[in-house]
C-alpha cells in the first residue's frame, strides 16, 4: 500500500507502479516498500494468478509486535497524554488499517476456501472516528486542533510521517483503497476498542513510562515540541 501513497480509489485491478527491479532474483539494495513492490510485480509476472493468493494489507497493528512502529503507535499514545493535540485536516479525511489477527484469520480463509488472485485489506475509518475510538481508551482530556491541510502547507506540517494515518483526500489519500472484494470473500475486522488496548499494553511493556521520542531521529509523528511549534504558528 507503501506504493500508492499519491493516488486514491485503489483496487486490486489498479495496475502497480512501475519498478525497473522485477526479477526472480532476491533483491537487497531496495527499500521495504520498494521490496514490496517488486515481489507483488515478479509474481505476476512469472506465476500463474489463478494459483497464487496475494493479500495487501494497509497498516497492521495489534498485539505481541517485537518491535512497535511509530506509526501504528503515535496516535494512541498521544491521547493517552491528551492536552491540546495537533489533528490534521478536518476529520473527513479516510484511514485505514487491520488489526493482525484479522489478516491471519483471512489468510487461512484462503486457504481453506483455495481464494486465489489479489485482495486489498484494511477497514476504513474517518480521521474524526478514529480519534474519537482512541480518546474513549483514554482517561486524560483531550483538546482536539483541527488544521486544515492549506493550512498545515502553509506552516510546513508534512503528511504520513509527520501526522502518521493522514494524508489529505485533495491529494487523492492513499488511505482510499477498496476492500470489498476480501469483504465479499469473508473478511470482518475487529474494532478499535479491541486491538488498541493491546497495542498499548505492548508498547508501555516495551517503553515504560519513556517515550519512543516520537518525530525524533527519522520516526514517525510529533515531538512535544514540534507540535506546540506548530499550534503556535497555526491561524486556528
Amino acid at each position: 500500500m507503501e506504493n500508492y501513497k499519491k493516488h486514491g480509489g485503489i483496487t486490486e485491478e489498479t495496475p502497480l507502479p512501475t519498478h525497473s527491479g522485477v526479477s526472480k532474483e532476491p533483491q537487497t539494495d531496495l527499500d521495504y516498500a520498494s521490496r514490496k513492490l517488486v515481489a507483488d510485480a515478479a509474481i505476476q509476472k512469472y506465476w500463474d494468478s489463478n494459483n497464487v493468493t496475494v493479500l495487501r494489507p494497509h497498516l497492521i497493528p495489534g498485539p505481541h509486535q517485537e518491535k512497535m512502529n511509530g506509526v501504528e503507535t503515535y496516535w494512541p499514545v498521544r491521547f493517552q497524554v491528551g492536552r491540546e493535540i495537533l489533528a490534521p485536516g478536518d476529520g473527513k479525511d479516510p484511514t485505514q488499517w487491520v488489526d493482525v489477527r484479522d489478516v491471519a484469520w483471512f489468510i487461512g480463509q484462503c486457504a481453506e476456501e483455495n481464494l486465489t488472485g489479489i485482495y486489498n485489506l484494511g477497514q476504513q475509518q474517518t480521521l474524526s472516528d478514529y480519534f474519537y475510538d482512541l480518546s474513549k481508551l483514554s482517561t486524560a482530556k483531550s483538546e482536539l486542533n483541527w488544521i486544515s491541510w492549506p493550512e498545515l502547507q502553509r506552516i510546513g506540517a508534512g503528511p504520513f510521517h509527520e501526522l502518521p494515518m493522514y494524508v489529505p483526500r485533495q491529494e487523492g489519500s492513499f488511505y482510499d483503497i477498496s476492500d470489498a472484494k476480501a469483504r465479499a470473500a469473508g473478511l470482518r475486522y475487529r474494532k478499535a476498542r479491541d486491538v488498541y488496548p493491546l497495542v498499548l499494553e505492548d508498547y508501555y511493556y516495551q517503553y515504560g513510562n519513556h517515550d519512543f521520542a516520537f518525530g525524533l531521529n527519522n520516526e514517525p509523528g510529533l515531538s512535544p515540541e514540534r507540535e506546540q511549534n506548530l499550534l503556535s504558528k497555526a491561524q486556528l
